[in-house]
């Protein structure tokens, strides 16, 4: 049915390589960079409720992520900083630890919106 080869996983032929192997490095990045974004735009959501809540700790820790994140998004790997490109560990860390600040302080602005009802 595929001409007589054998097929691998993803319906090429065994002998063949149709994958280029930079191009899973480069997704990898383009994921982590939306993810970016996107605890970047929740970072600014809770930094609204924070400022209508007159809740100041609330509205400096959502900034403070924002900058950490915006910080992140626009450092890139470049040639004369490979160090980046080399250990992209303290990247992953930083974002997860956002998205992990940005989730507790949604959820304490959460429940000072319930309390001052």
């Amino acid at each position: 049915m595929n001409g007589g080869g054998p097929v691998d996983g993803d319906g090429a032929s065994a002998g063949r390589r149709t994958t280029d192997p930079g191009l899973q490095p480069q997704r990898t990045a383009l994921a982590w960079q939306r993810t970016g974004l996107s605890v970047l735009a929740g970072a600014l959501l809770v930094g609204v409720v924070g400022v209508r809540l007159r809740a100041l700790p609330v509205t400096l820790v959502a900034v403070a992520l924002g900058v950490a994140i915006a910080v992140q998004i626009l450092r890139r790997p470049t040639a004369d900083r490979p160090e980046q490109s080399a250990a992209p560990w303290p990247a992953l860390v930083l974002m997860v630890g956002a998205v992990v600040a940005l989730g507790l302080t949604g959820a304490a602005a959460g429940i000072l919106t319930l309390v001052r009802r």
